[in-house]
């Protein structure tokens, strides 16, 4: 590559890392079709991993830029750091020109950053207190909060109540026939309403009085006992915790990333083809 390529190369460097972090800007976490504003960083990476081909580009460097969006700070600064890293080790790990090759340029990038990103999030919940507390804090919630969506949308507590309900209502109904029916036939002066009656109370009072001692809990009481689990689980964890899920959370993410980088490095050396023949 000569030096007309190589200035090119940075420019391009630059004008993709800004619009990829200028895309995320857009994204919305509450919205998620706004995910798709992230399709920007494939394009980036894919134009690194073929201009990287043969060796290590110091053309990658050009998305250092990325640091001028640090100062915005959330999602935006760690996107521009990530990226910034990310970027530079795909022009590391790039080797070869066939689609398999772009596809695992990403491969170990994403592995080496889970490990940076997830050590450092690690290290600072471990020396820090309140970062752990606040971290940790924010795990129970949303894991018990997923937890009773899940109870909510397969009905299991309500399931459980309906049913220790409707057992007990028909032992009820199946007493009382048999009671009834042989203090009738027995009873020298039979006069049953009076316990028709008691009997017609129990159907009511006897099955919530059983669904209340049985230990089935109401919404709030489960999210509670759930949350009191989840505490247990991750108390005094919570920096390795951060670790594992750093690292297996960036590296599934490696099929999409990876296809996308390579659907793009291949654009990227169709196009150069295309202006070289013309």
């Amino acid at each position: 590559m000569d030096f007309e390529f190589d200035y090119f190369a940075s420019g391009l460097q630059m004008a993709l890392t800004v619009v990829a972090l200028s895309l995320i800007l857009l994204v919305n976490l509450s919205r998620p079709i706004t995910s798709l504003f992230i399709a920007g960083i494939p394009f980036l990476l894919g134009y690194t991993a073929y201009i990287s081909s043969e060796e290590f580009r110091r053309e990658s460097l050009a998305s250092l830029i990325g640091i001028m969006f640090i100062p915005l700070g959330g999602l935006v600064a760690a996107s521009a750091a990530s990226i910034i890293i990310f970027n530079i080790l795909v022009s590391s790990f790039a080797s070869g020109e066939s689609f398999r090759d772009y596809y695992s340029s990403t491969a170990l990038p994403l592995l080496v950053s889970g490990f940076l990103i997830g050590g450092s999030l690690g290290g600072m919940a471990f020396y820090s207190p309140d970062f752990a507390t606040q971290i940790e804090d924010e795990f129970i919630d949303q894991g018990a909060e997923r937890t009773m969506n899940m109870i909510e949308i397969t009905g299991i507590g309500s399931d459980a109540k309906e049913n220790l309900r409707n057992t007990t209502y028909a032992n009820v109904v199946a007493t009382e026939n048999f009671v009834v029916n042989r203090y009738i036939q027995n009873a020298e002066d039979p006069n049953a309403e009076a316990l028709e009656t008691a009997f017609s109370d129990a159907k009511t009072e006897i099955p919530e009085l059983m669904v209340n001692q049985s230990g089935v809990t109401d919404g709030q009481q489960q999210k509670q006992r759930i949350e009191s689990t989840i505490e247990k689980t991750v108390s005094g964890k919570i920096h390795l915790i951060i670790f594992v899920f750093t690292v297996t959370t960036l590296y599934a993410f490696q099929p999409v990333i990876g296809l996308l980088t390579a659907f793009s490095a291949l654009l990227f050396r169709g196009l150069e083809r295309m202006a070289s023949e013309s």
